[in-house]
């Protein structure tokens, strides 16, 4: 009798495991239809539309293979293009739903956070179009549906913690190219730089470069002539080659206080004209100090005015407002007599 009852104690609890484990389940057997969320061949995708709830959206177009177009009229950022296509190479199913969270997943995609479009051959209709739902409540997976599917699916990228919801940004000014100057030969590119320090006007300078060798001149009367056989010819050719490739920090065109930074006294303002009469200007300014500033006081206790890390910038003629760092452009922040020898 006692093991009769042992026996049905157990298959009790078998049996209850059983039932347990059944409701955590998935939904179904993976569908191969439904789970082709990634794309392979990157290399064949010509346009890109991100679209979020709220129907903002990002478009992007592959102009060249190294050059997309944002929204019709901007460049979009490298990293970021490199980054948006690993995401749709490699995003791939973990597991289906389960039955508990089943329902409440299939709400969401009656109005999903993201909606994917990716088109091959600049054709007018996308090749695959899927969605992207919330995020599992532990935040390691990522609901998504495809365009068609019944179910749907959460989804990892191998080896990448958290939701992926994020990779599929929308912010407009976080897909913006944020170089400020770029020069793929400066020795062979760049004509004419001019750099003004309203500061101190005695350090103001140009550069010319005629293709075969580079001259410095003053800009301000008040500053004494060098001889030019004092002239450090290696700094300059370095200092040109430093407008290689210079990159902003971000884009701050929302910045409350831009029209009273565009009155103030420049830092320095430096302008570029390549051998087409191109050019290229930015007019940079100091940051006054805020809770960001690394040093907010000197030894003393006074405090610090302005941050010595990072500068605004007024770029593209001055359409655009960013951050600028001083770890960046401090090799083309020179003055006049740094480009001489010294006895």
């Amino acid at each position: 009798m006692n093991k009769t009852l042992l026996y049905a104690g157990i298959l009790a609890a078998i049996l209850a495991l059983v039932y347990f484990f059944n409701g955590q389940q998935k939904t179904t057997t993976m569908n191969i239809e439904e789970t082709a969320f990634a794309f392979e061949d990157t290399a064949a995708i010509t346009k890109i539309r991100l679209e979020a709830s709220d129907k903002r959206y990002i478009l992007l177009e592959k102009k060249e293979e190294d050059f997309w177009r944002l929204n019709t009229y901007y460049s979009a950022r490298p990293d970021a293009i490199k980054s948006i296509l690993n995401t749709l190479r490699k995003v791939k199913v973990l597991h289906p739903v389960s039955k508990a969270a089943y329902e409440n997943v299939q709400q969401m995609f009656d109005k999903p956070l993201r909606t994917v479009q990716i088109y091959t051959d600049n054709a007018d209709v996308p090749t695959k179009t899927y969605y992207v739902g919330g995020m599992k409540g532990n935040k390691k997976g990522t609901y998504m549906k495809l365009e068609g599917a019944v179910n749907p699916y959460v989804t990892y990228i191998p080896a990448v913690d958290g939701h992926l919801v994020s990779r599929y940004f929308i912010n407009l000014e976080e897909w913006r190219d944020r170089t400020v100057f770029q020069y793929d030969n400066p020795q062979r590119d760049i004509a004419h730089i001019e750099v003004v320090y309203p500061h101190t006007p005695e350090q103001s300078f140009q550069l010319f470069n005629d293709g075969k060798a580079l001259t410095i001149k003053k800009l301000s009367e008040t500053t004494k002539d060098l001889p030019v056989e004092e002239l450090n010819e290696a700094f300059a050719t370095e200092y040109l080659q430093n407008f290689h490739l210079l990159f902003a920090e971000a884009y701050q065109n929302d910045y409350p206080h831009q029209d009273s930074i565009r009155k103030s006294m420049p830092y320095c303002t430096i302008k570029v004209t390549d051998y087409r009469g191109k050019q290229k200007k930015a007019a940079i300014h100091y940051m006054p100090i805020n809770r960001r500033s690394k040093k907010q006081f000197e030894a003393d206790g006074t405090a610090v005015p302005y941050d010595l890390d990072r500068y605004f910038a007024f770029i593209h003629k001055g359409r655009d407002f960013m951050i600028i760092q001083q770890y960046v452009f401090e090799k083309i922040f020179k003055q006049y007599t740094d480009f001489f020898k010294t006895k």
